[in-house]
């Protein structure tokens, strides 16, 4: 009875040993110097056979050589390695050897200072925007013969997408001032010169059709030596107005260039407080009427805009563009899209033409007309803020960023704060909400990566979407008593590491 006993105690513990060493997606292991994160682990169904997949995170070794197959430490599985994962890092790496199950290069892989070429494998179907932004050595990208998806041209990644031919990426440190894209190249994907050092002027041939950008980046964004861009007689989508990027039609202004200056001004408007930067201004083109997704987003040189005739500010158009201390916008304005603005950090106030029918300013913040939502806040207004008692909604982004804002009392008639309104808003200590308050409703990350330590939840409060408080710093939340609540999504407080006490207080309804 004893040896039986003893037995299924050996029995358990192997079990416990196997249990305690499996791996399930998204577990890290690291063999060989390199750490791998686990992508797939479908077991054999149907005829299907079993798929186990991993993703290369990063590596030690000077020379990294990434396996076709790889085991976990403990031997009991064989993974694929398919994917190079987003920010994966290689701080020593000169060299890096990449095998033909790779199919997918996330966006800024290889993260490091040293390696001057990279090959990219025959069997690589996608490389995501701005996948090399972070190579900072990197100065040619090659291809392996027998890719049916990209080429290589004089070092810079062309893609094929259906029978066109797209600029994916130019590698940051390739050498030279000035590039001309080749003939024949219908677009210039998002993201493909970003964080390009040494160039200054770059042309774009007749052929060039598409630019497209996200709220973050254009094809041209982060380029820190840009300072022109020229467009080839003959386009017919695109033209440059003093090495600015606009449409055809002159109405839609696509990119600057991230190192183009701006006009010295005396005017005391634009003056900045002692420490700050002379005054630069850039007056948008007359005829444009819409500033483009991330047309400034990033550039670091300019301290005042001069909207002139715009109508539309698209998504992120002056994202991160952290030097701007004075924004007007006109009469004309019409549409301002989420996170038109967002991270200028020096920027204390916006100024709205009176005479604008859409928008007003009070104290700095842009409101709709009448007042009931709140559309722009400045990324540079700190301390405390209340919203105005006809405020009934925040909208998407309106806070963005703002790294200096310490705490918001929200009014009553508040009823939505929309997705990101507060994303990363990381000195926010503190919210309020004025009773009785009716607000019903918090949007997807509108708190993610804020500063605050504790939360008030109040009655009415309905729903709270995904990651809406993911990633903050919250200790402790109350919900007050009588509370509406229908529904929290299971991922609302994600990454909340130091989250220590969550209580309801009486009873809900």
């Amino acid at each position: 009875m004893n040896k039986i006993k003893f037995l299924l105690f050996v029995l358990l513990a192997l079990l416990y040993v196997i249990n305690a060493n499996a791996l399930i997606v998204t577990n890290t292991f690291s063999r060989d110097g390199n750490t791998y994160r686990v992508t797939m682990m479908e077991e054999a169904h149907d005829g299907i056979p079993k798929i186990y997949n991993v993703e290369f995170v990063s590596s030690t070794n000077s020379t990294v050589n990434i396996p076709a197959t790889v085991m976990d430490p403990n031997n009991q599985y064989t993974f694929n390695v398919t994917a190079i994962a987003n920010n994966s890092t290689i701080p020593n790496a000169t060299s890096v050897t990449m095998p033909n199950t790779i199919v997918l290069i996330e966006a800024n892989a290889f993260k490091g200072k040293n390696l001057r070429s990279i090959m990219v494998p025959s069997s690589v179907t996608t490389v995501e925007d701005g996948a090399f932004s972070q190579m900072a050595a990197l100065t040619t990208i090659n291809v392996a013969p027998g890719n049916t998806h990209f080429y290589s041209n004089d070092g810079v990644l062309i893609e094929k997408i259906g029978s066109n031919d797209w600029v994916a990426s130019y590698p940051v440190a390739k050498t030279g001032t000035e590039y001309a894209v080749p003939e024949g190249i219908y677009g210039v994907r998002t993201g493909a010169f970003q964080c390009v050092a040494n160039l200054i002027k770059l042309t774009l041939p007749a052929s060039l059709k598409e630019s497209p950008s996200s709220a973050e980046f254009t094809g041209y964004s982060s380029a820190a030596k840009l300072a022109n861009i020229e467009v080839a007689t003959g386009n017919t989508a695109f033209k440059s107005i003093d090495g600015v990027l606009v449409s055809l039609d002159g109405k839609k202004l696509i990119a600057y260039p991230n190192a183009k200056p701006g006009v010295a001004s005396s005017l005391p408007a634009y003056q900045g407080v002692i420490g700050q930067p002379s005054a630069s201004v850039y007056k948008i083109p007359d005829g444009v009427e819409i500033v483009g997704q991330a047309a400034f987003a990033q550039v670091n040189g300019l301290t005042a805009i001069e909207l002139n005739e715009v109508k539309k500010l698209e998504k992120g158009a002056f994202d991160k563009q952290t030097k701007l201390r004075n924004v007007r916008l006109g009469s004309s304005v019409d549409t301002i899209e989420e996170g038109a603005f967002g991270g200028n950090q020096n920027l204390t106030a916006f100024d709205v033409d009176p005479l604008n029918p859409n928008y007003t300013s009070d104290d700095g913040v842009i409101y709709n007309a009448d007042k009931t939502e709140l559309v722009l806040f400045p990324g540079g207004k700190g301390g405390e803020y209340t919203t105005l008692p006809t405020t009934t909604k925040i909208r998407r982004r309106a806070f963005y960023y703002n790294n200096v804002l310490a705490k918001v009392n929200f009014n009553k008639n508040l009823e939505v704060i929309d997705g990101d309104a507060f994303q990363a808003t990381t000195e926010l200590k503190n919210i309020t909400f004025e009773a009785p308050a009716r607000v019903k409703s918090i949007g997807t990350f509108a708190f993610q990566g804020s500063g605050l330590t504790e939360l008030n939840i109040p009655a009415s409060l309905q729903t709270v979407d995904w990651s809406a408080f993911g990633f903050s710093k919250l200790k402790k939340i109350t919900v007050a008593d009588g509370s509406q609540l229908q529904s929290i999504n299971k991922e609302a407080f994600n990454g909340c590491k130091d989250l220590e006490e969550f209580t309801f207080e009486g009873s809900s309804t």
